[in-house]
């Protein structure tokens, strides 16, 4: 009649009272009530203590599971967020809890923070900000589902929460381990395209998290939003497999990723040695190949000859290892006859090569373009084409070739063994 509420009791109280005050909810939801209202041959300490609403919800006792249910909100607070071993609540029970509508959502985040329950399937539960919580705390079973799930609740839109448990080493490294199916659902629909894009375009996601997710990606792209990722991230999605190898693919990087679109020729040459017809390569783009570790020499004259004599013979460097080839073997290392006349003339490499370059040519070569690649060896060669001297060039074994040659083509009269000085004869110079 008073409605008198126990707070405690002492346990050797009357089992009839105790069952009265059990059956009519005369007692706090408190752990000291608890234990002594529960019939001692139904109490189990251990479960009591580490599931407490699995262990009641199974009990039987269905007058304190209503009580618990009429007092979601102080149960919770008291006893599962309470007893600090309370982290094992059995699944179908947690589940019940956090989509209980009357669970304060604060509760519902303590206890999730608490419970080392993990949820399989994050479609079994009902809200959103729930689900939000679960993969905030990393409460969620690391599978591509769940992932996809609450992106499509979301807008398709990767909330701050699910990036936070992608970044979690733990979670990214058994997503990995998955690949996301290609297949469309019913309405034709790749069901995990713009989660893939979403992933690929992330821009807070950790970059070991970004490599180790992208290996679940099942696409390759042509492009992508340069204004979302980063040049070293291109690198990662280059390295990875994500950017297709075509020509769209390689124009897009030219233009947007500079020096990258020969990262992905890199990634096979082959098969652009096999498009060189639509491959445009400039000036730079030349140097970083003819650097590159990861083509051979023959796969790089291929791109040689396939590009405007320009780009070759404005560049030091990659003159200087066409040059340096062609000298090595130049048979192996071929290259068109404009291209034989610019190297010999570039002033910027060295004499002695143009030199040797020239004794390999000279057959092919008229007396109008030896003057001139004379003329650009500088002094004392350039004197050579003034009949009015005589000018004196080194004897090496070199330079005696290079004047015989001269002596065949009529450019000079002769070479002296006494002063190794060159000559010209009297009609030449009246000429």
């Amino acid at each position: 009649s008073l409605g008198i509420i126990f707070k405690t009791i002492n346990s050797k109280s009357p089992k009839g009272d105790l069952q009265f005050l059990m059956d009519n909810y005369y007692y706090e939801i408190n752990r000291k009530m608890l234990k002594v209202i529960i019939p001692e041959e139904k109490f189990d300490l251990e479960e009591f203590n580490t599931k407490n609403y699995s262990y009641l919800r199974n009990s039987g006792l269905n007058s304190i599971v209503d009580y618990v249910e009429e007092n979601i909100n102080s149960y919770v607070e008291e006893i599962l967020i309470g007893i600090e071993d309370n982290t094992k609540e059995d699944i179908e029970s947690y589940t019940l809890l956090l989509n209980n509508s009357d669970l304060h959502l604060e509760l519902k985040e303590k206890l999730i923070k608490k419970t080392d329950t993990i949820i399989s399937d994050i479609s079994t539960i009902d809200g959103l900000d729930e689900a939000h919580l679960l993969f905030q705390n990393s409460k969620i079973e690391p599978t591509w589902e769940n992932v996809q799930y609450v992106f499509v609740k979301d807008s398709n839109i990767l909330p701050e929460t699910v990036i936070a448990f992608l970044n979690r080493e733990s979670n990214a490294i058994e997503l990995s381990k998955n690949r996301m199916t290609s297949e469309p659902n019913e309405e034709g629909i790749e069901i995990y395209s713009k989660l893939c894009n979403a992933i690929i375009h992330g821009k807070n996601i950790s970059d070991i998290s970004y490599g180790l997710l992208l290996k679940s990606i099942p696409w390759c792209y042509n492009s992508f939003d340069a204004s979302l990722i980063p040049y070293e991230r291109m690198k990662v999605l280059i390295e990875k497999n994500m950017v297709n190898r075509v020509i769209a693919s390689y124009n897009y990087l030219q233009q947007n990723y500079k020096g990258l679109n020969v990262q992905l020729i890199e990634k096979d040459p082959n098969k652009f040695i096999e498009q060189l017809d639509q491959l445009v390569v400039d000036l730079s783009d030349m140097e970083l190949l003819l650097k590159s570790s990861k083509l051979n020499k023959e796969m790089k004259f291929q791109f040689i000859n396939s590009a405007d004599d320009s780009i070759i013979i404005n560049s030091n460097v990659n003159s200087r290892f066409v040059l340096d080839n062609v000298l090595l073997d130049a048979r192996k290392y071929s290259i068109c006859e404009s291209l034989h006349i610019q190297l010999i003339n570039r002033k910027e490499l060295p004499v002695t090569e143009r030199i040797n370059l020239f004794l390999l040519i000279h057959s092919s070569l008229n007396n109008e373009e030896i003057n001139s690649f004379l003329i650009s060896l500088g002094f004392p060669y350039d004197e050579i084409t003034n009949h009015k001297k005589s000018p004196k060039i080194k004897r090496d074994a070199l330079n005696e070739n290079f004047m015989k040659i001269l002596i065949q083509k009529g450019i000079i009269l002769s070479y002296s063994d006494k002063n190794d000085q060159v000559y010209h004869s009297t009609k030449n110079k009246e000429q």
